[in-house]
């Protein structure tokens, strides 16, 4: 029924054991002072009560990450939540991000649930969904009790965003998520929050109170994976995501448009192939310009190209000038294709482009089939993953 059924949250409070479910109407939270028998788990909150915030299905955040953890603070229960859901995701490249609700029980053993992270509006919490409005990149929160306050461990949507490299060729949503790395929040038992590691923002002007920027200054780290005090110190472990970007980063740039490493360089080629009819036809514009005996790209296509260049008329002396420029150029790319991927490469790649479309206007060849908006787009998505990496 593509509904994520695991457990996920576990924690204690005061007398009792205290467990996250989901069952087919949802995420639910369970207590039992004797979890050895099935029978004495009792219901103490259920969707409703948790203001429907958990994401529990397989296409929902952190693929149905739902109620992610939970941990007893200042009397109270903190429950930390995933949210994001396809219909209410910001936009293509995020989900919506987490939620923190509190649950504080009466001496009859009646719980009550406030939203202190989530919808403002709705629900009158007092920070919004992800805590800083302008963070909106992790799906989920880690929690842990130390020193004194509840310190919150961002977690960003990276399965979703591997996904998106995987199906769609897209890294969009990595380089988003590149662009905001986790950071480390501390609450106190007013609910009052502070940064303890992140970038400055709005909220958070000063920056952050270690000193170190989003991710503990290193763009890879996108999981706040667990906390733990030992020996009076608060200790983090965290996923540096390059082991995962790493075979994304071998990725050709063929591949990554659905191409092998030949079909690409065989585009690159009918680009020089292109120009150098170009500067043929220049040169000696009362002969017909046949298609080169030898050749990277198919017989049938040097043809087509010879015959529009021979179609063209005389070619002028700017055209050929810029065929001049796209053969250097094409090398360039060739060279910069084979090194560590850059920006120069992506800059090179869409100059390649505008300058071919360029040329092949001129003579009225089509050339569009090879550097599309798509291509381009993707192609700078790739670069961009590498370069964060």
């Amino acid at each position: 029924m593509g509904i994520s059924v695991g457990i996920r949250g576990i924690s204690t409070y005061e007398d009792k054991l205290i467990i996250s479910l989901v069952g087919l109407e949802g995420a639910y939270i369970c207590e039992s002072d004797n979890p050895e028998d099935p029978n004495s788990f009792k219901v103490i909150a259920n969707m409703s009560d948790m203001f429907n915030y958990p994401a529990y299905r397989y296409q929902d955040s952190i693929y149905g990450g739902s109620i992610w953890d939970m941990a007893t603070y200042n009397d109270s229960l903190y429950v930390s939540i995933c949210t994001g859901r396809p219909e209410n995701k910001p936009d293509d490249n995020t989900m919506q991000s987490f939620a923190i609700i509190r649950g504080d029980r009466d001496d009859n053993g009646k719980w009550t649930w406030t939203s202190v992270v989530g919808d403002q509006e709705k629900d009158n919490a007092k920070y919004t969904y992800g805590i800083d409005p302008e963070r909106t990149r992790s799906g989920a929160a880690n929690l842990c009790v130390y020193n004194g306050y509840l310190y919150i461990g961002e977690y960003n949507d990276e399965e979703i965003a591997l996904e998106k490299v995987l199906f769609d060729q897209s890294c969009d949503f990595v380089n988003a998520n590149l662009e905001q790395s986790v950071n480390l929040y501390r609450m106190d038992e007013n609910e009052n929050i502070d940064l303890v590691v992140g970038d400055s923002d709005k909220m958070f002007p000063n920056g952050s109170t270690t000193g170190l920027g989003s991710g503990f200054d290193r763009n890879e780290n996108q999981y706040i994976w667990r906390m733990q005090v030992y020996n009076d110190k608060l200790y983090v472990g965290t996923f540096d995501t390059s082991s995962l970007l790493e075979p994304v980063g071998q990725l050709t740039n063929g591949d990554l448009l659905e191409m092998t490493d030949e079909e690409w360089q065989s585009q690159i080629e009918y680009i020089k192939v292109l120009a150098e009819l170009i500067m043929n036809k220049y040169k000696t514009p009362q002969l017909p310009v046949n298609a080169p005996a030898t050749l990277s790209v198919s017989r049938s296509e040097a043809k087509d190209m010879a015959r529009s260049v021979n179609n063209a008329g005389r070619i002028s002396k700017t055209t050929a000038a810029k065929a001049e420029n796209v053969i250097s150029l094409a090398q360039e790319v060739e060279a910069a294709a084979d090194d560590t991927a850059s920006q120069e490469f992506i800059d090179k790649y869409a100059e390649l482009s505008d300058l071919s479309k360029d040329i092949s206007d001129s003579i009225g060849s089509v050339i569009d089939k090879i550097f599309t908006e798509e291509n381009i787009a993707k192609m700078t998505s790739f670069i961009k993953v590498c370069v964060s990496a």
